[in-house]
């Protein structure tokens, strides 16, 4: 059954993917596009190969701390999208603070890379057989939901500034209403609440990247169509 839901999910995003691509109207969007395509595809991809080994193995463990690859990605690359529809479409460069959040974000993966050496990221007792249930957070994995949740807010901010001329004023109430879901929903699995805790963190977050990102090219927040200038 998991690994029947991962190929539906899979099938979906490469669905969204080429339609939206399809309909994007600047280069830029299209590549924001292919890139959130992407990266939700690696992610999946890396969960189904890490439940198909021995959770005891050194493998398993680095495939797990890979999830956190994507999960930083993501938000970068909505970032840049936020960041990149009212520019000239002509391969703008990324602002230095954009530069500055990626490098952030990269030092932040490098921690959880390395987290057999030091556990800021995850507390984990190796000796124990059942260590993959029996874990707790360090100070390193707050900082990265506190470092997507952040950006995830300033790019939605920067959503609401750009499209405040926008003629549907309530184009954003659902782009909106998706953002705080994510966090909630973050929160809710941290502390393992059942509703939360019980389902498949990836699917669940693909699936609001994909619904965020629909329902601002249907608001009319993004660029997806000839006409969107007029």
């Amino acid at each position: 059954e998991h690994q029947f839901f991962v190929l539906l999910y899979m099938i979906l995003v490469v669905v969204w993917t080429a339609s939206a691509l399809h309909r994007a109207m600047q280069n830029d969007v299209r590549r924001a596009v292919l890139a959130t395509g992407v990266i939700l595809l690696g992610w999946i991809t890396l969960r189904l190969i890490k439940y198909q080994l021995a959770e005891a193995l050194v493998l398993n463990r680095y495939l797990w701390y890979g999830f956190y690859l994507f999960q930083l990605a993501l938000p970068l690359v909505l970032l840049w999208l936020a960041w990149v529809i009212d520019k000239p479409d002509a391969g703008a460069k990324p602002a230095t603070w954009l530069r500055l959040m990626s490098a952030i974000n990269g030092l932040l993966m490098a921690l959880v890379l390395t987290n057999d050496l030091h556990n800021w990221a995850f507390r984990l007792d190796l000796s124990n057989p059942n260590w993959s249930h029996e874990y707790g957070y360090g100070i390193v994995f707050f900082s990265v939901t506190a470092a997507w949740s952040i950006q995830l807010i300033i790019a939605v901010t920067i959503l609401i500034i750009k499209s405040r001329q926008a003629p549907r004023k309530g184009g954003l109430v659902l782009p909106l209403l998706f953002s705080a879901l994510l966090i909630l929903y973050a929160i809710g699995y941290i502390m393992r609440v059942p509703l939360a805790w019980d389902s498949d963190y990836t699917m669940v977050v693909g699936l609001f990247a994909l619904l965020f990102m629909e329902v601002c090219m249907r608001s009319g927040v993004l660029p997806v169509n000839t006409k969107y200038a007029r």
